[in-house]
């Protein structure tokens, strides 16, 4: 799980940060025995650590002031905690957090770590019949997320409920606002919502979406007994919102190999699509293509099949 980028170790003066935090967290007993960087950005880190007193594995993540990510931990811990209550989708525990700065230079979120594989990793070595059994253990696991409903759209808060709640064309323009880089882009995005507001006056009901499904946040792991794959894991919900379903779905399908007809089957969305679902789910791919912007030809190409779909103009980044 590199995020694509080089993940350099943590310095000596890191590593002694980051055993002072888990002795903070974890008690003066606790010792970090083994560690490992699985991914790393500019002021910005995630840690797979093994502990002693206590004994068993944690992921921790940890931001400073000049990382380039949100890193909202209080609030992902909330979701997670709502995750795990209401379903049975494996996801990690939080065990602490804190943005505050109090206790370290860096915001943190310490989790129990899941074990497994990435999903791009587990692929390399899977039969047909073992891609099909994960394609149905991610649709379902999707489905499930999707049952957490709310009352409204919006970012949801420490507490697990949504702020500010607004119908949904208006809150997923204020949130294209907050994730769009470029101001051209935001508002070619604004007036592709305003000039649609009949597609999203008929989107279903607001809920959990988790909106980075990507193959690098789902872990598998080969059950010995059953020799199948199953679901182990389900990462990083730090972009997650009370939002419409069909986002997730809209994205996942922009994933080379994240679909087939086993994973819509578990998910229960087999029917075709109407007109106004796959242009509202265009839409939605959009969003994304303009929120991560990549001048890759992948990412090109996801874009110009977005624009040429609604009738807008080629957008090129970088």
């Amino acid at each position: 799980m590199t995020d694509g980028e080089p993940t350099a170790p943590l310095s000596a003066g890191e590593l002694g940060e980051l055993g002072g935090l888990c002795r903070t967290v974890f008690g003066s007993a606790c010792r970090e025995v083994e560690q490992c960087v699985v991914r790393r950005r500019r002021d910005y880190a995630v840690v797979i650590a093994t502990l002693t007193r206590p004994s068993f594995p944690i992921a921790i993540k940890l931001a400073g002031p000049a990382a380039p990510l949100a890193c909202p931990f209080e609030r992902t811990a909330a979701i997670l905690r709502l995750v795990r209550a209401r379903t049975a989708v494996p996801v990690p525990e939080p065990l602490a957090q804190d943005v505050s700065y109090r206790d370290s230079r860096w915001r943190y979120a310490i989790m129990t770590a899941l074990l497994g594989v990435p999903w791009y990793v587990a692929r390399q070595r899977w039969t047909s019949a073992a891609r099909r059994d994960a394609w149905a253990e991610l649709g379902r696991a999707v489905a499930a997320l999707h049952t957490i409903t709310f009352p409204s759209c919006g970012e949801i808060g420490a507490d697990g409920m949504v702020l500010d709640g607004q119908p949904y064309a208006a809150a997923l323009a204020a949130r294209a606002d907050r994730r769009i880089a470029d101001g051209r882009h935001r508002a070619l995005f604004r007036r592709v919502i305003e000039e649609r507001r009949e597609l999203f006056a008929e989107a279903p009901a607001p809920c959990l979406s988790h909106e980075d499904l990507n193959p690098t946040n789902l872990l598998l792991a080969l059950d010995a007994r059953t020799e199948r794959w199953r679901l182990s894991g389900l990462l990083d919900f730090d972009s997650a919102w009370a939002g419409n379903p069909e986002s997730d779905l809209a994205r996942l399908t922009l994933w080379q190999g994240m679909t087939g007809d086993p994973f819509w089957s578990a998910y229960g969305g087999g029917r075709p699509l109407t007109a106004t679902e796959t242009e509202r789910r265009t839409v939605l791919q959009l969003l994304w293509c303009l929120e991560y912007a990549q001048p890759t030809a992948r990412h090109h190409a996801d874009t110009a099949r977005s624009c040429t779909a609604l009738g807008l103009p080629p957008i090129l980044f970088g």
